[in-house]
C-alpha cells in the first residue's frame, strides 16, 4: 500500500474518532445542563439515588475484523449512555480496497440489486431458522430489513457478515446480531 492510500484510510477513520469526540463532549454538555436543570426545578442537586439517572457516557471501540487478500475491514462501535436502563451502542464498518486506499460500499461488493436481493433473502432464512432454534430474534420484523450501502458489513475469508444494529432484529439482550454470507449467494 503506497503512503496516499494510508492517508486516505486514516483519514477517513480519523474523521469518525474526531466526530466522536465531539458527540462526548456535546454529551459532557448535555449532563451538566440536565443537572442544572434539576436543581432548578427542585432547589437541589441530584440526590446520590437518583444519580445514575445524570451520569451520561460516551464510548468508542473498535475491532479490525478482516486485513488480508488486500482488503481491511474495521468496525467503530460508539456507545452513548443517557440514563435508563441501559445505554446504545450503534456500529459503522469501515471496508477498503488497500491498493486503491479507497473505501468500499456494499455495492462494490454486491454490485447488483439481484445481489443485494439474494443477500437479504439468505439473511432472512439465516435469521429466521435461528428464530426456530430458539434465538432470541424478531422473525416479524425481517421483511423489513434493508440491503444497501448504509447496512455496515466486513469483509470475511468466505464472503461478508453483515450486522444489524441493536433492537433491528433482535431485543436488546442479543447485541447487534450479524449473518455470514457466502461469496457465492451474491457473486
Amino acid at each position: 500500500m503506497d503512503n496516499a492510500a494510508k492517508e486516505r484510510i486514516n483519514a477517513i477513520i480519523k474523521s469518525h474518532f474526531e466526530e466522536s469526540y465531539e458527540s462526548a463532549r456535546n454529551l459532557e454538555d448535555e449532563e451538566e445542563e440536565h443537572r442544572w436543570d434539576y436543581y432548578y426545578d427542585y432547589g437541589y442537586h441530584v440526590p446520590e439515588d437518583e444519580d445514575w439517572m445524570y451520569s451520561y457516557d460516551y464510548d468508542v471501540s473498535y475491532k479490525v475484523k478482516y486485513n488480508e487478500n488486500n482488503l481491511l475491514s474495521i468496525l467503530v462501535y460508539d456507545y452513548m449512555y443517557t440514563g435508563g436502563v441501559h445505554g446504545m451502542s450503534t456500529v459503522t464498518s469501515y471496508n477498503f480496497d488497500l491498493i486503491k486506499g479507497v473505501e468500499l460500499q456494499l455495492s462494490d461488493v454486491a454490485k447488483t440489486s439481484t445481489a443485494r436481493g439474494k443477500i437479504k433473502k439468505y439473511a432472512i432464512t439465516d435469521l429466521k431458522n435461528r428464530a426456530a432454534r430458539g434465538e432470541m430474534i424478531f422473525p416479524e420484523y425481517l421483511d423489513e430489513i434493508t440491503i444497501d450501502n448504509e447496512r455496515p458489513f466486513y469483509f470475511t475469508g468466505s464472503g461478508i457478515a453483515i450486522k444489524f444494529f441493536e433492537y433491528e432484529v433482535a431485543p436488546y439482550a442479543a447485541g447487534m446480531p450479524e449473518v455470514k454470507v457466502p461469496n457465492k449467494i451474491f457473486r
